[in-house]
């Protein structure tokens, strides 16, 4: 689980970084916004904060969504990813 923490962690900065170089620049049609590749990287770096809040001891980090609600985690950054392509896709009308 740490491993996979790490390389959701690593893709998150990869997205953060796409989307700080190319703020200025016009998009490409099928290119993310820089706004939706920090959406991304936001919605990486939450899901490897969880796994990684799951693979430690419990006392370690106080905040971590329970382990039955792990589904929870996933869903939320699924729905806001989704919302921000959507909002890429509206704007862009």
């Amino acid at each position: 689980m740490i491993v996979l923490g790490a390389l959701l962690a690593v893709a998150a900065a990869g997205f953060f970084r796409y989307g700080w170089k190319n703020r200025a620049k016009p998009d490409a049609p099928q290119a993310p916004t820089p706004v939706t590749a920090v959406v991304i990287g936001l919605a990486f770096a939450g899901c490897a904060y969880h796994l990684f809040a799951y693979a430690l001891p419990p006392a370690w980090l106080p905040l971590v969504v329970p382990v039955a609600r792990w589904w929870i985690v996933p869903s939320v950054a699924v729905v806001a990813v989704v919302g921000s392509f959507l909002a890429d896709r509206i704007e862009r009308r």
